[in-house]
C-alpha cells in the first residue's frame, strides 16, 4: 500500500500542475511516516501517527482536489491533466482503505483508543463505588 500511495503521489504531482505545494509535502510526510511504521514493527505509537496522518491528509486532499477540480474541468482536452487528476483521486479513495488496515495493525500492536464519552461505560465493581456520604468532605 505504501509503494501505491507514493507512486499515485508522484503521478498526481507530475501530471496535474494544478495541485499546491501542500499536496505534495502533506502525502511525501504520510509517506515517511508509513516507513517509521514498517520500521517500528511493534510501535503502536507510530501506527496511531500515521493513522491520524492519513485522515488529515484525506481531508486536506478532498478541500485541495475541490478547489482544483475546475482547472481539471477548463482543460479537459488535455488528458494527462485529467490523468493526474484521476491518480489524485483514486489515491484519496486508497487512503481510506488504508486507514481500516492501520487500524487493524495498531489494535494488533496493542493500541488502545483511550476516548471515553460515557456512553457505553461497564458497571462498575462494589469496591470503586463513591460512598455518598463523603462527597463533601476532603481527607489530607
Amino acid at each position: 500500500m505504501v509503494l501505491t500511495h507514493w507512486l499515485l503521489t508522484i503521478l498526481a504531482s507530475m501530471f496535474f500542475p494544478g495541485l499546491q505545494v501542500s499536496y505534495m509535502w502533506g502525502n511525501f510526510s504520510a509517506v515517511a511516516i508509513s516507513v517509521w511504521v514498517i520500521a517500528q514493527k511493534d510501535s503502536s505509537d507510530a501506527a496511531l501517527m500515521y493513522f491520524l496522518g492519513m485522515i488529515l491528509t484525506i481531508i486536506t486532499d478532498i478541500i485541495i482536489l475541490g478547489f482544483t477540480y475546475q482547472v481539471v474541468f477548463l482543460a479537459m482536452k488535455d488528458s494527462s491533466i485529467r490523468f493526474g487528476f484521476s491518480a489524485a483521486v483514486a489515491n484519496v479513495v486508497l487512503k481510506g482503505v488504508s486507514c481500516y488496515f492501520i487500524h487493524v495493525t495498531y489494535r494488533k500492536r496493542g493500541g488502545n483508543y483511550k476516548v471515553d464519552l460515557g456512553l457505553f461505560t461497564p458497571n462498575q465493581p462494589a469496591d470503586h463505588q463513591v460512598d455518598s456520604s463523603k462527597l463533601g468532605t476532603m481527607q489530607l
